[in-house]
């Protein structure tokens, strides 16, 4: 089936699942904050339309921390198809906690 701008279809491709054992916490950036690298180790994706596994040291998470307690995710890595075509994906994303200690909770958890 196709997509249109007025109908979007979307299809599940693929379940990834990344380990990250690197984290590296950069404090007191510029804008407020700080910022975190969690770099992805090894992982694999399965799925209907694809499978195969993550590139070792082909990118991480990105994240930066604000001072309003949101945390901006810009995570970038390689995937490997079992066919071995290389595809770069990129993640975007927010998160902030519905109660007031849930970002501190979850900097206190990872860093």
């Amino acid at each position: 089936m196709y997509s249109t701008l007025e109908t979007p279809h979307l299809e599940f491709a693929f379940e990834c699942r990344l380990q990250f054992t690197r984290v590296y916490s950069i404090p007191d950036v510029h804008n407020g904050g700080f910022r975190s690298a969690v770099l992805v180790d090894q992982g694999t994706f399965d799925g209907p339309r694809l499978r195969g596994k993550a590139v070792p040291n082909s990118g991480g998470d990105y994240a930066h921390f604000r001072d309003d307690d949101t945390a901006v995710f810009d995570a970038r890595y390689l995937l490997e198809v079992d066919d071995g075509t290389i595809i770069y994906m990129q993640n975007k994303g927010y998160l902030w906690g519905r109660k007031p200690d849930a970002m501190q909770r979850l900097r206190a958890w990872a860093f």
